[in-house]
């Protein structure tokens, strides 16, 4: 921040008073939040800061603070969005965006579960990460909202010949993947680098790298070099 501003760059690191709602996300009090009025962040003058910059500022300072209260200080957690974990973990290769009302759980049986999100990686809101064994997220990755990640069928199917059903199977998705709103990814599934999902799709077999797939179920429609 400025000399002038009255503010040095460790008020932003942690907020003071954060207040709890009743979903249970801290949210900043709205006093501390009418103290960056004012604030000159280095580069501009206090005139070139519209109230839309400022409320933007304030609500990545506050999905910081939702992070770093959940114990990861590398995840920018949105409003109302939650991380639940029982027999697990999760980490990160560096900074990630979880979008609100995302819900993410990890929740090992036998053994724990685990949940890695590489550097720069961003989930829209309203998505769900469901973890029983492992998922995998490459680096720079894109989610789109209502993005569903489910590595388990949460149940066991016993066939008429005898034969069970696998439970859980690990997710993995590369690096630079785009997944379309409403996506779903099923257990077992590879996705390869670069990859696009499409919206609505249901994915329950490997996607290969590059290759754009959509549909239910998901096959290949064509293949990229990139996408931005």
């Amino acid at each position: 921040m400025s000399a002038d501003s009255g503010h040095s760059n460790s008020d932003f690191d942690l907020a003071p008073n954060p207040v709890f709602v009743s979903s249970g996300v801290p949210r900043m009090d709205s006093s501390w939040a009418k103290t960056l009025r004012g604030v000159t962040p280095v580069g501009f003058t206090t005139h070139s800061i519209s109230d839309m910059n400022i409320r933007g500022k304030v609500q990545t300072i506050e999905s910081v603070v939702r992070g770093r209260i959940a114990g990861h200080k590398h995840i920018r957690l949105g409003r109302a969005a939650k991380l639940r974990l029982s027999r697990g973990s999760i980490t990160t290769g560096g900074k990630v965006t979880i979008g609100r009302g995302t819900l993410v759980g990890v929740a090992g049986g036998a053994e724990p579960a685990s949940l890695h999100i590489g550097a720069g990686t961003r989930i829209g809101a309203q998505s769900v990460i469901n973890v029983a064994s492992s998922v995998t997220i490459g680096e720079y990755c894109e989610f789109s909202w209502r993005v569903q990640i489910l590595d388990t069928d949460f149940h066991r199917i016993t066939y008429a010949d005898g034969r069970q059903s696998t439970k859980t199977r690990p997710i993995k998705i590369g690096d630079h993947v785009l997944i379309g709103t409403g996506a779903i990814i099923l257990k077992g599934v590879t996705i390869g680098d670069g990859a696009v999902i499409g919206a609505g799709s249901v994915v329950s077999k490997d996607v290969p790298a590059n290759a754009v797939v959509s549909g239910n179920p998901a096959v290949v429609r064509g293949s990229i070099s990139n996408w931005v």
